[in-house]
């Protein structure tokens, strides 16, 4: 992993790990308001790093997916072989996101995104359809007590690529192949 500061010299430099080498990573997500990131290392170890290189690593612990991080920089987003958990960067709480039903139907969950610290999120997900034989893919928003979609491909068809989140975690946007 490398950074510029570009609010001052403009030269790269290697951000390093806990060992102080530099640091070879599978993921990162920069942490809003400050100059930190959390990197996720090949080891699935996930440290704070500074990327202005002033202070150390921090270790936060290791987990199988590094997600995301919520739009006001309080709460990483993390996966293990369970599924996902935010941790909180002030204590270091970790809370499983449960996984809640759509109309008494449990979809698979893709992408997800926080939108607040309170575990809100808006999530991809697919919904299969035993009838028909068929996926419906949508644009969810979730917290741990209930979901309803937000968003369906036209028609019910198709699929969603990809979706991102307003840094205010007020809007979402989402991709769709071009038919």
């Amino acid at each position: 992993l490398y950074a510029v500061d570009l609010g001052g010299d403009h030269v790269v430099r290697a951000v390093t790990g806990l060992d102080g080498a530099s640091l070879e990573i599978l993921d990162f997500v920069v942490i809003p308001g400050g100059t930190l990131a959390a990197a996720q290392a090949s080891d699935e170890s996930v440290s704070l790093v500074d990327l202005t290189g002033v202070s150390p690593a921090v270790p936060v612990g290791q987990f199988t997916t590094l997600r995301g991080v919520s739009p006001e920089g309080s709460q990483l987003l993390v996966g293990d072989i369970y599924g996902a958990v935010t941790l909180d960067l002030a204590d270091g709480t970790q809370t499983r996101l449960q996984q809640v039903p759509l109309d008494g139907e449990q979809p698979f969950i893709g992408d997800i995104h926080l939108t607040d610290r309170a575990g809100a999120r808006v999530q991809q997900i697919v919904i299969f359809d035993p009838d028909a034989g068929s996926f419906t893919s949508a644009i969810a928003w979730a917290d741990n007590t209930g979901a309803r979609v937000i968003y369906l491909t036209p028609g019910d068809s198709g699929s969603i690529d990809d979706f991102s989140v307003s840094p205010n975690g007020q809007s979402a946007s989402p991709e769709s192949p071009l038919r």
